[in-house]
């Protein structure tokens, strides 16, 4: 028995998904499921009449509300997450039976395509091996199974994400931390992930495979709102540093051991820095690479509220440009 769960903004593609997610999986299972379609207020779209679909409307425009909703009103224990454009090609039920006890959930195997519609993704023969596909989520051990996750090129592709976990943990996550997720900025997605191998380790699918679409990582930061936990003083380092709400959270509040990902949340802050310093075409003139190491190091949450403490420490040579 499977809860199929769909977070959507809607859209003029998403009918088409529906249709051909319903017929998919009408053919495949052989046993009770449902597929849950959830939207934000005001969202108007026509829906096929399908006795497994269920639409579900929330308040707002929260993605992590939008997912919880969804999660609460399963019915099933195994909820399969997707993403209305990702689109599943290949999955046998028999995979589930390979959950057991001490796994959290299943993820499978994804190929990227470039292809702006539907049916051109579909018929793609130019699919990328998605990076997320060689990451080791079985380790035993809670810190190694979220460094493994978070080596292949970060972020760009969390599609291990997108896949089928136990209600229950997504519930407990959602209650844990929910006051963070509830706000969005790049890669919360991610410390989410990070949540979920805290708790389990993950097996891989040997025959399911998505198709999603690769969008790249700037056309992603720009449709987030990086700066709605922070002073707007704030938005020039999140626009550089746009990990370091999420790698933070993920060292201080899911790491059993902070160390563990000290050496690497640098390299990836350092990584990100340089590669949008080459997307703007320039030389940053708000922080430079040692810039970039101290605040890396230096920052933290404050449990109570959810905010950061003092983002760019006072010992940045660079730091009363923030605090004008």
């Amino acid at each position: 028995m499977l809860s199929i769960v769909c977070p959507s903004r809607g859209g003029s593609e998403l009918l088409e998904w529906l249709i051909y997610h319903l017929n998919f999986f009408d053919k495949k299972l052989n046993f009770d499921w449902e597929l849950i379609i959830c939207v934000e207020t005001g969202v108007n779209f026509s829906l096929p009449k399908h006795p497994q679909l269920q639409l579900l409307v929330c308040e707002g425009e929260s993605f992590f509300l939008r997912n919880y909703t969804a999660f609460c009103h399963a019915k099933y224990d195994l909820v399969f997450r997707i993403a209305d454009d990702d689109y599943v090609v290949a999955f046998d039920e028999k995979e589930l039976s390979r959950i057991s006890d001490e796994q959290i959930g299943l993820v499978p195997e994804v190929l990227f395509s470039t292809q702006q519609m539907p049916n051109q993704r579909l018929s793609d023969r130019n699919l990328k091996f998605a990076n997320s596909n060689k990451a080791d989520l079985q380790n035993k051990f809670p810190d190694a199974r979220i460094t493994n996750y978070l080596e292949p090129p970060l972020p760009g592709d969390n599609s291990c994400y997108w896949g089928i976990y136990k209600k229950q943990v997504l519930l407990d996550i959602c209650e844990q931390h929910g006051n963070f997720y509830r706000e969005q900025f790049v890669a919360s997605d991610w410390v989410f992930m990070a949540h979920l191998l805290s708790k389990g380790s993950v097996v891989r699918a040997l025959s399911w495979t998505n198709i999603r679409h690769l969008t790249s990582f700037q056309t992603t930061m720009a449709e987030k709102n990086i700066s709605s936990l922070f002073d707007k003083n704030y938005a020039p380092i999140l626009n550089f540093l746009p990990l370091l709400p999420a790698l933070t959270f993920i060292r201080q509040f899911i790491m059993e051991d902070p160390l563990v990902i000290w050496k690497s949340t640098n390299k990836w802050h350092l990584q990100k820095f340089q590669q949008i310093q080459d997307h703007h075409g320039s030389e940053s003139k708000f922080m430079d690479q040692l810039d970039v190491l101290l605040v890396s190091q230096k920052t933290e949450w404050v449990t109570e509220n959810g905010l950061f403490l003092d983002v760019f420490p006072h010992s940045i040579k660079k730091a009363d440009f923030f605090r004008n």
